[in-house]
């Protein structure tokens, strides 16, 4: 029997309240996001996609794979947005999320993209940020928008650690973007986006976890770290039980319309497909993602070559 975790390397460390927007339907996309995985269950179409608004990004953080990775960079236009929005909607789309390997801010219609998905439905729209690029202008567009989450990624709560870690970023900078950004949500009378802050568990970190959660729990909604680094190189793990819950998740798909299995496939070895010409729910009941769900099934992931390195498969079987 092989096992599958969920969200294994996501820790909450402070949570205030529920999230504002926990509709039926919402509970309904949660419930199928924890129990298809276990149970292998393949539904007309992804619950979730992560859509990649830019893959450009504007730090150089040493523990992602982006920084040292030598791609095409580029932004999502309207044709592939509104055709991925359109066919989800109508097959059955819960949730999507705006960046990959990126920073979605720098898309300069990225506020548009979040009217547009919530125009049509899309339950979840959220994204991640490293929020240099969060300022009073973009903050309102975002929350004017309607965009449900926001997850920042922050690493530490130090001066020095954090410039280290988020290379071109500035401490006092960034800070004053999280801070100015919960003050003018408040200022509006909205309870979304809900606020996440998260950082990557560094080695100098790992016995101040606490610290981190009261440092910032007195600004945003959530606090919590992830033991998972997209780095290179990347670790080889062989034979193993474990199953990669996103196979019955989730698809991901470039700001160029590549469409691949897993957030961890960097470069698009594993393409299936790209949008416009291949449909996302002709992908999702391909032959090829079947067998992929297969193999991870039977325990052999590690003959795919896309997941022997994975770093989630890795974090997971190695810790």
């Amino acid at each position: 029997m092989v096992k599958v975790e969920i969200n294994g390397n996501l820790h909450l460390l402070k949570q205030k309240s529920r999230l504002p927007f926990e509709t039926k339907r919402y509970r309904e996309y949660r419930r199928k996001w924890e129990n298809y995985p276990l149970q292998k269950i393949v539904d007309r179409f992804p619950l979730h996609l992560d859509v990649e608004a830019t893959s450009s990004c504007n730090l150089k953080c040493p523990f992602c794979i982006t920084t040292h990775a030598n791609f095409k960079n580029g932004l999502m236009n309207d044709e592939i947005f509104q055709a991925i929005i359109d066919e989800g909607i109508e097959k059955g789309l819960y949730s999507i999320k705006l960046n990959w390997r990126g920073e979605p801010l720098i898309h300069p219609k990225l506020s548009e993209m979040i009217a547009y998905a919530k125009a049509k439905g899309i339950v979840d729209v959220f994204l991640n940020t490293n929020a240099a690029f969060l300022t009073e202008e973009k903050s309102r567009q975002l929350i004017d928008a309607g965009i449900d989450r926001i997850i920042i990624s922050f690493e530490g709560y130090e001066k020095d650690l954090y410039e280290s870690q988020r290379v071109g970023a500035v401490f006092e900078k960034v800070v004053e973007n999280i801070r100015n950004f919960m003050v003018i949500r408040r200022e509006l009378n909205k309870t979304s986006p809900w606020v996440r802050i998260q950082t990557v568990l560094l080695d100098e970190l790992k016995t101040k976890q606490e610290d981190y959660a009261d440092f910032w729990e007195k600004y945003v909604d959530e606090v919590a770290y992830v033991d998972l680094k997209n780095e290179v190189p990347r670790i080889v793990v062989g034979e193993s039980d474990w199953a990669c819950p996103q196979l019955w998740q989730r698809l991901t798909i470039s700001w160029d319309g590549r469409i691949v299995p897993c957030v961890n496939d960097t470069f698009c070895n594993m393409c299936l497909g790209k949008i416009p010409e291949t449909s996302i729910e002709g992908v999702w009941k391909s032959e090829r993602l079947e067998e992929m769900r297969d193999l991870h099934t039977k325990g052999l992931a590690h003959t795919i070559k896309g997941c022997l390195d994975c770093p989630l498969r890795s974090a997971q079987v190695l810790r």
